[in-house]
């Protein structure tokens, strides 16, 4: 009879089960384990229906100004400019953005402040390739505004400062020059600029020297001794200096002392003739 009654629940028992393991994979983690399930991206994976895909905005689709969707999609195109590596095009609509609304529209995300920020230090490197230094420095300022001074722009920074000192240092200024190198040397110390710069002054200072330029030669040897002391060429130009100075020195001592042995014998002769002509009138205290 037990056997009986087995064989009858049996079914039921495994339809039963049946029914209760046929639950959807994505609620296997919530309503059965307490997980979250799967996730939407996952949920995709395991379907065979196409993940709908957002579709991409443009500038002809860019929302008209005043439109309350004009800020967003100002943002959404410098995601996308950015993402495609096309800073100048971010940086306008990022500049956009602050003339038509706000900095601040910029902050409201993480994300768009620091593509943005990005964004205009990648600008400043393209002002800094085409020599406009000044913009450079504005594109950095916005960049800072948004998310704080770091290496990138403190690098940029030296090399405009280095650009700078070498370009004033070809056009002569050389006080502007070393004025922007000792900004440099502040920031960072940099033993070959120093050795750079200073080559540069000794080539001058020799120059100058050799077309007795004394002025000029002086300034640069003060400009030298300043930034690199130890130069050989600096030493060496010195020495040079030192050792006509002394030739001039004794070429006008032993000129002078030619002189007086001139006069000397100038004036012995005179007194010799002198002697003659008294010896001739017989007066020997007679003076002519």
């Amino acid at each position: 009879m037990r056997t009986l009654l087995l064989a009858l629940l049996l079914p039921n028992v495994a339809l039963a089960q049946d029914e209760e393991g046929s639950v959807d994979i994505g609620d296997v983690g919530s309503s059965r384990i307490g997980g979250p399930g799967l996730t939407k991206s996952e949920k995709y994976w395991n379907s065979d229906e196409p993940e709908e895909e957002e579709e991409p905005l443009t500038e002809e689709t860019l929302p008209k100004p005043g439109d309350k969707k004009r800020i967003p999609g100002l943002l959404k195109l410098g995601k996308q400019y950015a993402g495609g590596q096309m800073w100048k095009d971010a940086c306008e609509k990022y500049d956009q953005v602050t003339s038509e609304a706000s900095e601040q529209s910029i902050l409201e995300t993480e994300e768009s402040k620091k593509l943005a920020g990005k964004s205009y230090v990648e600008c400043a490197r393209i002002a800094f390739g085409a020599s406009d230094y000044d913009r450079a420095e504005t594109l950095l300022g916005k960049s800072e505004k948004l998310i704080g001074t770091d290496h990138r722009h403190q690098g940029l920074r030296r090399k405009m400062l280095r650009e700078s000192y070498r370009k004033k240092t070809s056009e002569g200024d050389i006080g502007g020059a070393i004025k922007l190198f000792n900004q440099l040397q502040a920031e960072e110390k940099n033993e070959d600029e120093r050795i750079w710069l200073g080559e540069q002054l000794a080539t001058r200072a020799r120059a100058a020297h050799e077309t007795k330029d004394e002025i000029t030669r002086n300034e640069m040897m003060r400009y030298l001794a300043e930034v690199a002391p130890m130069n050989t060429e600096l030493r060496k130009l010195k020495a040079k200096i030192e050792g006509e100075e002394s030739v001039f020195g004794n070429t006008v001592l032993i000129g002078v002392g030619a002189v007086v042995v001139v006069i000397g014998m100038t004036q012995l002769s005179k007194w010799r003739a002198r002697a003659r002509v008294r010896r001739a009138s017989g007066n020997a205290f007679e003076e002519v």
